[in-house]
C-alpha cells in the first residue's frame, strides 16, 4: 500500500512551516515493524524504486524524503549540502515516522553517498531518540578531504559538481510549474560551487558536520559499506 502524497504532506505539516514530500511505502502484511527513512535530493528514480523493493518486505514503512527546496519538497532551496537546516529537518522526519500509526517507534536510516552522509551525521551529531540504526554506503567522515569537493585537499570537479546546480533549479514535480515562486525559491539561488570555492582550506566550514571530530558520539549500530571515502 503506497500512501498518497496528500496524506504524507498532511502528516508532515504538523512540524513544518512548509510542505515536504515523503514517498512512503507501507506493506499491509507487515505490522509493528521498524521504519526506514532516506533523506535525499532529487534521487535517481530507478535506483530509488529498486531499493524500495528490497526494503519493502523488511520494514513497516520506507520513506524517501526530498530535502527542503528540492524535488517535490517546498520552501527555498537549502544553501548547500549538509547544513544544520538539513539535519533539523531530518530529526523531524525521524520523529514523524516514529509516531506513524503503523510504526513501532524505531526508525533506521539508509543511504548512498549524500544520504549516507546525513545518516552518519544524524547518528553522530543529533541522536534523535527514535533513530536506532543506520546503513551507510560510500559515506564520509571528513567533508573536506574525503568528499568530492576537495579530495585530499585538492579542488575536484566532476559531472556531479557541474550538474547539481542545474538539477536544483528544476521546478517541483509532478506539476513542474514555472512561475515567480519557482524563480524566487530555486532558479535564482546561489550556485553551490560558488559557496565551496570560498572555502578552499580546511576549517570550521567543513569540520562542523564532519563526524571524525565527534566519534565519541557514534554509538548507534551501523553497517558501513565501502568505507569513508565517497570521493
Amino acid at each position: 500500500m503506497r500512501s498518497t502524497a496528500a496524506e504524507s504532506v498532511k502528516n508532515a505539516a504538523r512540524w513544518y512551516t512548509f510542505r515536504f514530500h515523503p514517498e512512503i511505502v507501507a506493506p499491509k502484511r507487515v505490522l509493528n515493524a521498524p521504519a526506514s527513512s532516506c533523506i535525499d535530493i532529487c534521487s535517481n528514480e530507478r535506483v530509488r524504486i529498486e531499493l524500495i523493493d528490497y526494503l519493502y518486505s523488511r520494514y513497516d514503512e520506507v520513506a524517501n524524503v526530498d530535502i527542503r527546496g528540492t524535488g517535490s519538497s517546498e520552501d527555498v532551496l537549502i544553501e548547500r549540502e549538509y547544513t544544520s537546516q538539513e539535519l533539523d529537518d531530518g530529526e523531524r522526519v525521524v520523529e514523524l515516522l516514529a509516531r506513524h500509526s503503523r510504526s513501532n517507534g524505531r526508525v533506521g536510516m539508509h543511504g548512498l553517498s549524500w544520504t549516507a552522509f546525513n545518516s552518519l551525521m544524524m547518528a553522530t551529531l543529533r541522536h534523535p531518540p527514535a533513530l536506532r540504526a543506520i546503513f551507510a554506503a560510500h559515506g564520509s567522515e571528513d567533508l573536506y578531504k574525503n568528499d568530492i569537493h576537495f579530495m585530499d585537499g585538492i579542488l575536484h570537479q566532476d559531472e556531479y559538481i557541474l550538474s547539481v546546480d542545474h538539477e536544483n533549479a528544476l521546478p517541483a514535480p509532478p506539476q513542474y510549474i514555472m512561475d515567480e515562486k519557482w524563480i524566487k525559491e530555486r532558479f535564482t539561488a546561489r550556485p553551490w560551487i560558488d559557496v565551496y570555492l570560498e572555502h578552499q582550506l580546511d576549517g570550521e566550514f567543513w569540520q562542523k558536520h564532519s563526524i571524525k571530530y565527534a566519534y565519541e558520539n557514534f554509538t548507534l549500530p551501523a553497517y558501513l559499506l565501502a568505507g569513508f571515502y565517497d570521493g
